[in-house]
C-alpha cells in the first residue's frame, strides 16, 4: 500500500485504503476491520492523506504545539 492510497472520509471515523474511483463515488477498504464499501460522492468527501498539510504558525502557537502528537 502506498501513502497516496490512504484517505480520510468525512463523517466516517478511521482511515481507509482507496481501491477504485467512479464518477459518483469511491470504493474503499477500512483499515481497522478490512471491510470494503462504496462511498457516495454526494454524501461524503474523500481526502487523500498526501494532500493534507500542516502549516505551522510560529508567532501564534509555536512549532512544538503544531507538531505535538
Amino acid at each position: 500500500m502506498q501513502y497516496r492510497e490512504l484517505v480520510a472520509i468525512s463523517g466516517m471515523g478511521g482511515l481507509f485504503q482507496l481501491l477504485s474511483t467512479k464518477s459518483d463515488g469511491a470504493i474503499v477498504r477500512n483499515l481497522d476491520d478490512n471491510t470494503t464499501k462504496f462511498v457516495a460522492a454526494r454524501s461524503h468527501h474523500v481526502t487523500p492523506l498526501d494532500s493534507i498539510e500542516c502549516i505551522p504558525l510560529p508567532r501564534m502557537y509555536g512549532y512544538g504545539r503544531c507538531f505535538r502528537p
